[in-house]
Parts: C-alpha cells; sequence; structure tokens
C-alpha cells in the first residue's frame, strides 16, 4: 500500500510539474479556455444556482438551448462539482475553478492511461512512464486550451481500459477476467464502461467516445478473424467457427451493453443536443474547408523526433512553417511526448513482424493517418506529378474514406481530433518497449536518429536564414511578424535537446547506468520517470502561454469602456485586433490579447456582465442565423454609407437592439505599457427604445404577411422601411385574423380605424398582458426551436390606467394594464372565461416570425400570455435517465459471490 501511494504521488508530481502556472496564480492565455470556456463555465455555474435543469440562454443572439450546446456541459458531473458554491465565501473564482477543472483532467488521463497499461501487465515503471507521456504529450497536454476536448481524451485510457480487455498477458497467460462467463465481471464491467461513455458525452466530446467505441468494435473484429485463421485444423474449422463466433458475440455484448447503458444515462444532453443540431447550419452541408479544417500536414510527423523543428508561434512568432506550402491552421502546437516515445515507435516501425504484437502500434498509424485530413492520396498525386488541381486533395485518404463510410461523420469536422488516439497508441508502445529488454537493433536507431538530428542541426543553421531572407511571410494578427533570429535559435535548442535526451536514453539502456534503470527497485523506478517527464515536461511546459490572474483582471478593469444597460447588443469592427500588433513582437504580447478579448466581449465574455450579444460566437450556430449573415453579406457591398446606415438602424429595431460595441483596430489603449484594443459601447436609437421602456422586446401587430425568404428579408430591410413587418404563418388561424393578402405589399395595409390601438404591459421576461379588440399578432424577438409554448388567460375587465392617447409607435402599446391578484380576481376570472368562451385558458401557437422572432396569434379581449420553454424531449429523456440510473446502481450493488484471483490474472 505504501508503496502504491508512492508510485501515484509520483505520478502526480511529474504530470503536475509543466503545470506549476496554474497552481501559483496564472491561466492559459490561448484560444477557446481564454475567451470561451472561461466566462461560459462560469455562466453555467451561476444558472444551475439559479435553477436544477437550466434549459434556455438568452443572452446568445436571441437565445439559444443551453443543453443543446453540448459544450456547455451543464450536466457533466465534475464541471458541476469544481463550480459549486455551496458557501460564497469559499467559492472559487472563475479562473481558479477553470484551473482546477483542467488540472484534474490532466491527472485522470495519466492515471487512465498507466491503468491501461497495467492491465496489459508491464512493469509498474513503464506503466508509469506510458500515464506520464500519454499526459504531457503535445497532443493531450495541447488540449488544456480546448477543455472539451480535454475531458474527451482523459477519459478515453479508461473506457479502452474497461472495454477493451487484452487478448493475451505480456507473459503468456490470458486473462481471466475477461471471460464471457463470469457474470460478477461482465456488470461491473457494463457498469463502469457506460459511466465513462456518458462522462464523455456530458463533457461535450461525443466524438472522442464515438472514436473509442469504433476502435473497440474494429480491434474485437480483427482479434476474431486473426484467431479464426490461425486454426490450422480443416476438420475441426465449422467447429472453431462456431466458437470464435460465439465469442464475438459475447465480446461485443459488453461494449454494446454498455453503450445503450451509456445513452440512458445521458439521454437529456443526447436528445438536446440531436434537437439543436438540426437547426444548426452543419444540417445543410460544411464546405471542404470547414471539413477538413486543422488538418495535420504530413511534415508535422518530424515533431514525434523534436519539440519545435518548425519553431513556435504562441507568444512570440517565432515560426517558419508557413515556409511550406499547405500548411493549415495549428491545432496542437508541437505532438512532442518525449525522445522514449519517438525511439520506441522507431523500434517498432523497422520490425515489421512487431507490428501486431498488440493493437497500440497499429492504432497510432491509423490514427495518425486519420489527422491528415485534406493531405490525402490526391495530395500526394497533385505534389508529385504538378496535376489534377482541380480535384479535392482529401480523396483516398483515411480521413476521406471514413467520412464516406460513416453517414454525417463529416458534421463533426477537424481530422486533428483523432490526435488523442494517436497519443494513447504511442504510450502504450512506450510502455511495451521500457518493459522489454533492449536488442542490438535500438543501437542502430540510436545512431541513424542522431544522424538525423546531426544533419537536421546543420541545415536549420544553413538553409533556414536564407529561406527567411528572401520569403515575405505574412505576420500574425496576435503575435506579429516572424522573428528570424529567435525561430533559428528555437530550432537549434529543440534539435540540441533531443539529442542530448537521445544520448542518456541510449545510455540507460545500454550504457553504463544500465543495471540501474533496468532494475525493479524504487531507485530504477525513479530514474525512468524522473527522464521521461523531464523530456516531455520541458517541451509542455512552453507549449501555451499563461497570464497572471491578478494582473490580467487589473488592466481590462483599467482599459474596459464604461457600462451600459442595454437590451441587446450588436458587436461592429473596423479590424478586430490594434494593427500594431502586427507590426511588432513583444514578450506581454498573450497578456495583451487576454484583456483585450475581455473588453471587447470576444467569445463568450459578455455571459460575464449579463448582456445579451446579437452576433456573439458560439458552439452551433443557428441555420437561420447563418442564413441571414450570408445573405447581409451579399448585400452589403450594394449600398453605399448612407443606406448601410439605414439597413443596421432597421436590424436594431427588428431585433431589439439598443447598443452597439465597436472595436477600432486603427486604434489602442496604453495601459502600464501594453497596447490594448480600443472598444467604444454606445445605445443606438435610445429616444426610440426610452419611449418604449424595457419592452423594446415585444411587438404587436395588427396586419401580418406569409414569411419571405432570407434574401428578400434582407432586402426589405435595406429598402429604407423604418420597420420590418410580421413575417408569419400559422397552421391555425384564429377568426377574425387580419393577415395580409399574400400578394399585397408589406405594410401597406392600414389598421382598422373603428378598432382602438391594442395595449400590452411586459409582467416579466416571459409573460405579457395585451388588451386588444381585434385578432391581432404579439410578436417577441426570441428565437423559435420549436420547443417554445405559449398559455393564454384571462384578465378581469377592469378600467386600464393611462389610458389616455399617445404616439402611435410607442406608448399607446405601452399604458399600463391592471393586473389583479390571484385571490382578489378569482371570481372575475370566472366570469371572464364565460365571456371569452373557448379561448380561456388555452395553449397558443408559437410560430417562427421573421426568420430570427417568434410570434402568436391573440384574440380579441383582455389577457395574460405567458410564454414557457417545454422541450418535447425532456420528459421522455429525464425518465430514461432515471431508469438508467436504476440499472447503473443495480449493476454496481448487485450481490456477487467473490471469486479468488489466479496467478497470472490480469488485474481489473
Amino acid at each position: 500500500m505504501i508503496r502504491r501511494g508512492l508510485l501515484i504521488g509520483l505520478l502526480l508530481l511529474a504530470v503536475l510539474a509543466p503545470s506549476w502556472a496554474l497552481l501559483t496564480g496564472s491561466r492559459i492565455a490561448f484560444r477557446d479556455t481564454s475567451h470561451f470556456y472561461l466566462p461560459l463555465y462560469d455562466y453555467v455555474a451561476q444558472r444551475c444556482d439559479q435553477q436544477w435543469l437550466p434549459l434556455w440562454n438568452p443572452l446568445d443572439h436571441t437565445g439559444i438551448p443551453l443543453i443543446g450546446e453540448s459544450t456547455t456541459a451543464v450536466l457533466y458531473p465534475p464541471r458541476y462539482l469544481i463550480y459549486a458554491r455551496p458557501i460564497d465565501r469559499f467559492a472559487l473564482s472563475p479562473a481558479w475553478a477553470l484551473n482546477l477543472y483542467l488540472l484534474f483532467h490532466l491527472v485522470l488521463a495519466a492515471g487512465g492511461a498507466a491503468w491501461l497499461a497495467r492491465r496489459y501487465r508491464f512493469a509498474r515503471h513503464a506503466c508509469l512512464a506510458a500515464g506520464v507521456t500519454y499526459a504531457l504529450s503535445g497532443s493531450v497536454y495541447s488540449l488544456l486550451c480546448n477543455p472539451v476536448f480535454l475531458a474527451g481524451a482523459a477519459w478515453l485510457p479508461w473506457l479502452l481500459a474497461v472495454l477493451l480487455p487484452p487478448a493475451t498477458c505480456p507473459n503468456g497467460t490470458t486473462n481471466a477476467s475477461d471471460h464471457s462467463g463470469k457474470w460478477s465481471h461482465l456488470r461491473w464491467r457494463i457498469a463502469f464502461g457506460a459511466m465513462v461513455l456518458a462522462m464523455m458525452v456530458l463533457a461535450g466530446d461525443p466524438q472522442t467516445a464515438l472514436h473509442g467505441m469504433l476502435v473497440i468494435l474494429a480491434i474485437t473484429l480483427i482479434r476474431t478473424l486473426r484467431n479464426l485463421a490461425d486454426d490450422r485444423h480443416p476438420t475441426e474449422r465449422w467447429k472453431r467457427f462456431q466458437q470464435r463466433l460465439t465469442q464475438l458475440t459475447g465480446a461485443l455484448c459488453v461494449p454494446v451493453a454498455a453503450g445503450l447503458l451509456a445513452l440512458a444515462l445521458s439521454a437529456v444532453q443526447v436528445a438536446a443536443a440531436i434537437d439543436w443540431s438540426r437547426q444548426s447550419q452543419r444540417s445543410a452541408g460544411l464546405t471542404a474547408e470547414e471539413r477538413y479544417g486543422f488538418s495535420l500536414g504530413p511534415w508535422h510527423a518530424s515533431e514525434i523526433l523534436t519539440p519545435r523543428p518548425f519553431g513556435a508561434t504562441l507568444g512570440i512568432n517565432r515560426s517558419v512553417s508557413k515556409l511550406i506550402p499547405g500548411e493549415d491552421r495549428m491545432w496542437a502546437p508541437s505532438l512532442y511526448a518525449g525522445m522514449a516515445l519517438a525511439m520506441a515507435l522507431l523500434c517498432r516501425l523497422l520490425k515489421p513482424r512487431s507490428w501486431f504484437v498488440d493493437p497500440w502500434f497499429g492504432l497510432a498509424a491509423i490514427s495518425l493517418g486519420f489527422c491528415l485530413g485534406k493531405f490525402g492520396l490526391m495530395w500526394l498525386i497533385q505534389q508529385i506529378t504538378g496535376m489534377f488541381d482541380q480535384h479535392d486533395g482529401a480523396v483516398g485518404g483515411p480521413y476521406w474514406l471514413l467520412c464516406q463510410l460513416i453517414p454525417s461523420y463529416d458534421a463533426f469536422r477537424y481530422p486533428t481530433k483523432w490526435l488523442p488516439l494517436f497519443a494513447i497508441g504511442s504510450s502504450l508502445v512506450l510502455a511495451r518497449w521500457i518493459d522489454h529488454a533492449p536488442d542490438h537493433w535500438e543501437r542502430i536507431v540510436t545512431a541513424g536518429l542522431l544522424a538525423t538530428l546531426t544533419i537536421g542541426l546543420i541545415a536549420t543553421g544553413f538553409i533556414v536564414p536564407q529561406r527567411l531572407a528572401h520569403a515575405d511571410l505574412p505576420a500574425n494578427e496576435l503575435w506579429g511578424p516572424v522573428d528570424g533570429a529567435l525561430a533559428k535559435r528555437c530550432m537549434l535548442f529543440s534539435g540540441l535537446l533531443s539529442v542530448i535526451w537521445l544520448v542518456m536514453l541510449d545510455q540507460a539502456r545500454h550504457g553504463r547506468f544500465k543495471k540501474r534503470f533496468t532494475a525493479q527497485t524504487p531507485l530504477g523506478i525513479c530514474l525512468w520517470i524522473v527522464v521521461i517527464a523531464a523530456d516531455a515536461g520541458i517541451s509542455a511546459a512552453s507549449l501555451l502561454p499563461t497570464v497572471r490572474i491578478q494582473r490580467d483582471d487589473r488592466i481590462a478593469a483599467q482599459t474596459a469602456p464604461p457600462p451600459i444597460d442595454a437590451h441587446r447588443v450588436l458587436r461592429t469592427q473596423n479590424g478586430l485586433w490594434p494593427t500594431a500588433w502586427q507590426e511588432s513582437v513583444s514578450p506581454l504580447r498573450a497578456l495583451e490579447v487576454t484583456s483585450s478579448e475581455r473588453i471587447s466581449w470576444f467569445g463568450r465574455w459578455h455571459l460575464v456582465h449579463g448582456t445579451a450579444v446579437l452576433n456573439n460566437m458560439s458552439s452551433i450556430r443557428p441555420l437561420r442565423y447563418h442564413q441571414f449573415w450570408q445573405a447581409t453579406h451579399v448585400r452589403l457591398p450594394e449600398l453605399d454609407a448612407t443606406e448601410r446606415r439605414e439597413f443596421w438602424q432597421a436590424v436594431r429595431r427588428w431585433l431589439a437592439i439598443d447598443a452597439v460595441s465597436h472595436t477600432d483596430g486603427n486604434r489602442y489603449r496604453a495601459a502600464e505599457g501594453l497596447a490594448i484594443v480600443s472598444v467604444t459601447r454606445t445605445m443606438k436609437l435610445a429616444d426610440e427604445f426610452q419611449r418604449r421602456g424595457k419592452d423594446h422586446g415585444y411587438r404587436i401587430h395588427q396586419r401580418w404577411q406569409a414569411p419571405l425568404k432570407v434574401e428578400q428579408t434582407v432586402q426589405l430591410l435595406s429598402s429604407g422601411q423604418r420597420t420590418l413587418p410580421a413575417l408569419v404563418a400559422f397552421d391555425r388561424e384564429l377568426p377574425s385574423a387580419n393577415a395580409l393578402d399574400l400578394q399585397s405589399t408589406p405594410g401597406s395595409a392600414a389598421p382598422d380605424a373603428r378598432h382602438p390601438r391594442p395595449r400590452f404591459q411586459v409582467l416579466s421576461s416571459q409573460q405579457v398582458a395585451i388588451e386588444t379588440s381585434q385578432t391581432v399578432v404579439l410578436e417577441r424577438c426570441v428565437y423559435q426551436d420549436g420547443n417554445w409554448h405559449a398559455e393564454l388567460e384571462p384578465l378581469a375587465a377592469s378600467k386600464p390606467t393611462g389610458s389616455e392617447d399617445h404616439d402611435a409607435t410607442s406608448r399607446d402599446q405601452q399604458s399600463e394594464i391592471q393586473v389583479p391578484s390571484r385571490r382578489a380576481s378569482s371570481g372575475r376570472e370566472s366570469s371572464g372565461q364565460a365571456r371569452n368562451g373557448a379561448a380561456a385558458g388555452r395553449s397558443l401557437e408559437v410560430a417562427v416570425c421573421s426568420h430570427l422572432n417568434q410570434a402568436v396569434q391573440v384574440p380579441p379581449g383582455r389577457w395574460k400570455v405567458t410564454f414557457h420553454y417545454r422541450p418535447w424531449w425532456l420528459g421522455p429523456t429525464l425518465t430514461a435517465s432515471a431508469v438508467g440510473g436504476l440499472i447503473w446502481l443495480g449493476l454496481i450493488f448487485f450481490p456477487r459471490r467473490a471469486r479468488p484471483e489466479k496467478p497470472g490474472d490480469c488485474p481489473f
């Protein structure tokens, strides 16, 4: 027990050491962690404190489902526990909570990889090496800048360990714990596998869960076919085939049962995500650029041998990778996971007979092939022949084949999401390499690799400066121009460091320290872990930029524009970031970037201030929004400056936008020697919205017409018309409906002079009191995803206050309507219901209005209209999750009879 505790402590120390900055008051200052998930998870925590199951997010666009956007991780237990606020005094700040969230998953990833290696009966130091290498590999450690995929990578080795039991142990003994007849083991595997799968889905990464299940099913099938091919007795072949078929069926039952149980446990999240994804822009198809974005160039395989063969981009721009034609956007700054892993892969690669000893080398090779994405067979032909440029380069590649075989798989996007599979496969290859005695081939591989690195160092010193002198590399909009001198220095240091680690490994395996490193003693284990952790940790520690939390908060507070009390904001820009950034490099650029992201509300930072933003960033963009912005981009170049101004005024009236947040890239604000982006926020149409008070999220229409195409709607907005008419069609029109004829001109019909203008009063964010003498349409500036419902309740017929005439477009609709209390109005409500007949207390159809809003028909009378968000899937999925939870508890606590362990069993 003491030895096990020491090994766990050694693993924790090795994994957390490169992340020491996150434990001492810094945070990640790059990509989604910085501007997307830091404010988002804090907002989700606030909503979970207010509601047991928050379903709707009113602050993004004109509202989107909160759970439907699966990356919010609303139902993910670790996020809920880390962000829990039982006592505000002891609650973590958002930045510290996210740091703890990231480090928890990093440790979870290391523990899972170590346990997976232990299931194959590798030595303890080999298991620890696998765990450290997996967690600190560039493929996994770089996911600290994307918590959703880090969570998926953290649970991945646990999934493989549970649902993919080894066929044989390295010592040749069978895995007795995998016998299909042992129900006690099967139920634990099913329960644990279902929990891991559910965790991956609830964390927001169903793609990695799918990848894991594909790997498990493929390896299980391949094992069965190989065993069947090894049968050399023709007379018994049919009998053996039946046995193998039975074994295959039994082997598939566990992952299939675990998958079904996981589907039940995460039913709420799955149903919400499917329902929302059907309305996303991905449902209309993706372009090749969107489908194959972040493809891994084949030249990046050199990062397995050395950490920075092309320099580094983050912080200070020292990257020369743009010299290579076809370089795509960066997903992981480096793939490096240590020289030991590179040696293990090379030694296995040069021994074809050992490729299929276990599935891990094949998994690593195939996963790396999937990461190539757009660099397929056609791309290779194009590079060799210089022909066929009109064809898609991805054709014939592994990822292209995967998209052809699995329906709708391309909607996941980003081929480099296969990198965690490459990392776990490589880590297990390393564990086997460490666990086995060295042979003469290793000295040959070491000599060849040493010669390759030496040639690379010489080429870097002479060729790179010449290429940079004649190349015009574009400056990075965040990190500035390429610093050629620093790039050369970074590449030389990377190669030199690889040479040093290679020599140390050679001495550990073949030299004077061989006995100490191969001995199964605490000293030997510590030496191996120290060498591997130092090698991978030095690379990981400099992989992502960080900033001090307190200084970032202080700079943002100093440079933020004055707060505004706005209903909804439109973000505009004249250049997203200061042009001064592209002209210079700075060691404090990461701090400038994070502070600028905060004050410009880039990503999801508006959530911190509780302000709704129309055109913000979200994981899944609604299709109707995507179509609107596409039509807008087509229409705007045809307008002059005055027409553009009128167009945006019409858009703001249409979507109840009363403020604008403008980012000016030609200017910046100085603070503590930093260049921070200039941001101004102003109230627009202030007089008009002030007259309407807080009710400008609602409008009443006495006339309406059938919906138009989005291009026609944009044309209508740019035609100089002050307000957009209600473009809505109801499945069932109410009596006395005043819908315009489909051929009539929008807005041409005048209100009926025989009826007084309708009035309404907003009672709450989802309740409106309305008085009308004719059927009208009540438009609400909230997105309708099909799950909004409305109910109509009668109000007492008392005389309203403030009923004198006002402006026709504003205050005559806003006169206060006297809403009696529930107790005092009980008798009058019954008489009101009798007068209004069947209309009383009924539900109303909530239809899509003008593409991005919603509307209901209100009959004549005095009513209270209440809007409810009730997804159709909520009741069935809650029931399914409850049933799944009971089944899971039954599998865990079902009484069983203990079975004594047998010598040679692989522990489960």
